[in-house]
């Protein structure tokens, strides 16, 4: 249960960016409703850090069937980024309180939020349901393949029905 606690916590961060918009939406019409999106947003801020010390599992699970390197890299960074994002806003909630010209600051954490943690979520998802494998493309640049697949000695090898490897040239 544990090694998949990160796919269950994490859905609570991303539920509270949403939350949190909503929040700093109601909070322009009803200035004194701020103290709801603080507290939205001091507790986003801890299910975030829990969810990304909590990936580390997840990990090498992820690993384990598999996942491309590179994909689980770039997710990695996105939940690093996504959680300083919202521990930022979590004491950006508690520093306005004291601060008042903070606010304003405050009302646009929550659009930064949802869109970090959909990129994040987005990765997420490819990671969890392999939906798609990273992969080095012409140039050197990384491109995004739609299909499971996993890297292997000879390039790309496609994860066929039954657990079968289909080798694919790398031309």
């Amino acid at each position: 249960m544990l090694s998949h606690l990160h796919n269950m916590v994490v859905h609570f961060p991303i539920a509270f960016a949403f939350v949190a918009l909503l929040l700093a939406l109601w909070t322009l019409r009803k200035p004194d409703r701020v103290l709801e999106l603080r507290a939205v947003l001091i507790l986003a801020a801890i299910a975030a850090v829990i969810a990304y010390f909590s990936g580390e599992r997840q990990e090498e699970a992820a690993e384990a069937r598999g996942v491309a390197e590179s994909l689980l890299d770039l997710h990695e960074t996105l939940g690093t980024w996504t959680m300083i994002l919202f521990v930022a806003g979590g004491v950006l909630a508690v520093l306005e309180s004291f601060v008042a010209p903070l606010r304003r600051l405050l009302l646009v954490v929550p659009i930064l939020l949802v869109g970090m943690v959909s990129w994040t979520g987005y990765v997420g998802g490819q990671v969890a349901h392999g939906t798609a494998v990273l992969q080095a493309g012409e140039g050197g640049e990384t491109e995004i393949e739609s299909g499971e697949g996993e890297e292997g000695e000879g390039g790309l090898r496609a994860l066929l029905p039954g657990g079968e490897h289909e080798e694919e040239d790398d031309d």
